[in-house]
């Protein structure tokens, strides 16, 4: 069985997605999340997978470089008004997120040999 970096975002985030953010809220589930926050969550197993090297702190400043780049500010979160609490660096970031990002990381390792990058290989999860 091989999955695509989408497919192994899409799992991930719904082992995480009961951990709330900074501001108490849960994030929304993975069919409500615009395409663009996928596309994120998707190129994060993809970092972790071509760099596993790098550490939960390098992905959350990653992460934050295209929110950045597209004006977006710190603050409760608000997809409308490009808002989000997670916008400070790593070491200001509650446990709670930090346990997060580290998930991420680990669960994204789980699936290293699970991986492909050829959507004809993949599973077909629906």
């Amino acid at each position: 069985m091989k999955l695509t970096s989408k497919q192994i975002a899409e799992i991930i985030h719904s082992c995480t997605s009961r951990i709330p953010r900074i501001d108490g809220s849960l994030p929304d589930l993975w069919c409500d999340l615009s395409e663009t926050t996928k596309e994120h969550a998707s190129n994060a197993v993809e970092e972790i997978m071509s760099s596993p090297q790098r550490s939960p702190k390098e992905l959350h400043d990653l992460w934050m470089q295209p929110l950045l780049e597209n004006e977006w500010t710190q603050g409760d979160y608000s997809f409308e008004n490009k808002k989000h609490p997670s916008l400070v660096p790593f070491q200001e970031l509650p446990e709670s997120e930090i346990l997060k990002d580290e998930l991420w990381h680990h669960l994204t390792e789980c699936f290293r040999k699970y991986y492909t990058t050829n959507d004809e290989e993949a599973f077909d999860l629906y």
